[in-house]
């Protein structure tokens, strides 16, 4: 229905590096939606969500420079304040892995990057999917998600 809204957030990010070798990082966001005319929450407003990580940083040498390796996760709450028409999936929290070199190649680095998501391959389902408002609401998100990445400066 459409409808006067009302739609508020907030975001927030850091980043810390105890030592010369340590990063860590983390985000928070929450979203709020609310239709004022009908006094209901919005359709298909994510919930709260947070991430987190440390990533180890060598220092490198010859070919191989600034190599690291990081772990981390990201959690979703579960939603509570829905749309009379909308499906609140289970909060969830995936764990997530990765590791990286820069290659000293001639006059450019290459920077070889592999990332693991959702490392404990744990069932969920996000609460942005559409498969949510399927007949079987057993049709969950895919497993593990590998991405290998090599990318240079031009």
């Amino acid at each position: 229905m459409q409808g006067n809204a009302r739609l508020t957030g907030v975001e927030f990010s850091a980043e810390y590096h105890p030592t010369p070798y340590l990063h860590l990082s983390g985000t928070a966001d929450y979203t709020r939606g609310q239709n004022r005319s009908t006094d209901q929450p919005l359709p298909l407003v994510p919930p709260f969500r947070a991430t987190y990580s440390a990533q180890f940083e060598g220092k490198g040498n010859g070919l191989f420079q600034s190599p690291y390796v990081s772990v981390g996760a990201e959690s979703n709450a579960r939603q509570t304040k829905l749309d009379p028409n909308d499906v609140a999936p289970a909060g969830y929290t995936l764990a997530n892995v990765g590791a990286g070199v820069a290659l000293a190649t001639g006059p450019r680095l290459v920077h070889v990057d592999v990332t693991l998501r959702n490392a404990f391959n744990k069932q969920y389902q996000s609460f942005l999917s559409r498969y949510k408002f399927a007949s079987d609401p057993v049709v969950l998100d895919p497993g593990r998600n590998l991405t290998v990445r090599v990318s240079t400066d031009f």
